[in-house]
C-alpha cells in the first residue's frame, strides 16, 4: 500500500464519491495498493471507510480445511470497511486487490462523529449492507450443508460453539439426522472437537 498525496487526483476522483458522503464533513486519504495484496484481513483492526474508485477486488473466507470461500468480486464504487463501522469489531473476511486498485479512505477514528450525522453516508452504508446479505444469501444456496455449518459456527455461534442441534438443524433448513451426520464428519475431520452431548466446538 502506498499513499497517493496528489490533490488533483484526489480532486477529480472525489467527485465520483460525491453522491455516498457529504465531503464537506471529512477529509480524504488516497491510497494505491497492488494487485494481490491485501487490503482488509480478518485479526486486524480496520478502522477506516474505503471507497474504490479504481480496480477490483476478491472478498473471501478461509474454510476450516483451507479451501478459500468467494463472497464475491467487488468493482468501482462499492463501500469498503462499511461492516466494521457498525459493529466496531474486527472484519472477518479478506479484501484482496485483483489489480491495481485505488481507494479514498476516511478515517473512521478521527471522523466518527461526523460520519454519523451524515445520512447521505448512512443511506450508503445500509444499501452497501443489504447487498451484502443478498449476496450471502445467494452464495448460501450453493454451500453444502458442511460449508454451512462451519459458517454458522465460524460468524454465528457465542465463543465458535454450537449447543442447540434441534434450534441449528431449524436455522440451517435441515433435518436433525443430516446435520449430526455433518457433525459427527467433522468431528472426524479434526475441524470441531465435541465437548458433551450435542455441544461442539469449532477449532477455527
Amino acid at each position: 500500500m502506498k499513499e497517493i498525496k496528489d490533490k488533483l487526483l484526489i480532486e477529480k476522483y472525489s467527485d465520483s464519491i460525491s453522491s455516498y458522503v457529504h465531503l464537506d464533513n471529512v477529509s480524504l486519504q488516497m491510497f494505491e495498493f497492488e494487485k494481490g495484496e491485501l487490503m482488509i484481513q480478518p485479526s486486524f483492526h480496520f478502522h477506516s471507510i474505503y471507497f474504490l474508485v479504481k480496480g477490483s477486488v476478491n472478498v473471501y473466507s478461509i474454510q476450516a480445511d483451507g479451501r478459500q470461500f468467494v463472497t464475491g468480486v467487488k468493482k468501482e464504487i462499492p463501500i469498503l470497511g462499511d461492516i466494521e463501522f457498525v459493529t466496531k469489531k474486527k472484519p472477518h473476511l479478506f479484501v484482496e486487490a485483483l489489480e491495481n486498485v485505488v481507494v479514498l479512505s476516511i478515517d473512521t477514528l478521527r471522523y466518527e462523529k461526523e460520519l454519523n450525522e451524515d445520512v447521505l453516508f448512512l443511506h450508503s452504508v445500509i444499501h452497501s449492507c443489504v447487498d451484502i446479505i443478498q449476496s450471502a444469501q445467494h452464495e448460501q444456496n450453493f454451500m453444502s450443508l458442511e460449508e454451512k455449518v462451519i459458517a454458522y459456527m465460524k460468524y454465528q455461534c457465542d465463543d465458535h460453539i454450537l449447543r442447540r442441534i434441534e434450534k441449528t438443524s431449524e436455522i440451517l433448513h435441515c433435518s436433525r439426522r443430516q446435520l449430526q451426520r455433518v457433525l459427527h464428519e467433522l468431528v472426524e475431520k479434526d475441524i470441531l472437537t465435541k465437548l458433551s452431548k450435542g455441544v461442539y466446538y469449532f477449532k477455527k
